[in-house]
């Protein structure tokens, strides 16, 4: 799916346990996915311009994971995820 336009995403509180990597969002600036059931941050494939990520209140296992991210886009600034019930 193509969503050219789309800036902002705020999927958070949605119960979603993973990430379809399907999605092409070229312009994705901020994506919110706190408080959902997130066990891996891996998915997104396309997201060139994404700057701000939030995966605070999920269950994220392990901070390796979150390499994932660190690749998708040379924009990110910021990676939010504290408060994650699987690195405890």
């Amino acid at each position: 799916m193509l969503f050219p336009l789309l800036i902002e995403l705020w999927l958070n509180g949605n119960r979603i346990s993973s990430l379809p990597s399907i999605f092409i969002l070229p312009s994705l600036d901020i994506l919110n996915l706190e408080d959902n059931l997130l066990v891996k941050a891996e998915g997104l494939i396309f997201t060139p311009c994404l700057s701000i990520i939030y995966l605070n209140f999920n269950w994220i296992e392990s901070i390796e994971s979150l390499k994932s991210f660190l690749k998708i886009s040379a924009k990110l600034r910021k990676v939010s995820f504290y408060e994650n019930e699987g690195i405890r």
